[in-house]
């Protein structure tokens, strides 16, 4: 699942909104085709965005570990942080989100036993504008159950 341009504006508007953020410890000049393709095959990667240039650059993930069933992410700078999942989300009534830190450059969510996936959004807002990162979704399988025989 590719996560890129969830901004749903006029076309002849700026298409400065969505992108494609791939993860890796080599220098821009160093990164080439095979190294964005094992990237995105590997799901190293996340989605960024803002609805114009005059909007400030968006937020980026430096770091998203799963531990268990916690998950924790570290942004470059400060936002408020969003897990989203299967049932809270902005497709559904309800809550939007199923936990949410404001202001902040690291955030935690434990995975609930329903939680079909938990996805991150980060949001930055400079001069009351905002901009985005949403990572991919971070599919949650249950424990197995213990044979008890």
């Amino acid at each position: 699942m590719i996560a890129v341009d969830d901004f749903h504006r006029n076309p002849s508007e700026t298409m400065d909104r969505g992108f494609v953020v791939i993860n890796s410890d080599q220098d821009a000049s160093a990164i080439r085709l095979a190294d964005i393709i094992a990237a995105l095959a590997t799901g190293n990667y996340f989605a960024a965005g803002r609805v114009s240039t005059a909007h400030p650059a968006p937020p980026r993930f430096t770091d998203i570990t799963v531990d268990g069933h916690t998950i924790t992410v570290k942004t470059d700078k400060e936002t408020d942080i969003e897990f989203i999942t299967g049932r809270c989300n902005y497709y559904k009534e309800g809550p939007k989100y199923a936990h949410k830190d404001g202001g902040v450059t690291s955030a935690q969510y434990t995975a609930s036993f329903d939680d079909q996936y938990v996805r991150i959004k980060a949001i930055y807002m400079e001069n009351g504008r905002e901009s985005y990162a949403w990572s991919n979704p971070i599919y949650c399988e249950p424990a197995p159950i213990a044979d008890s025989r």
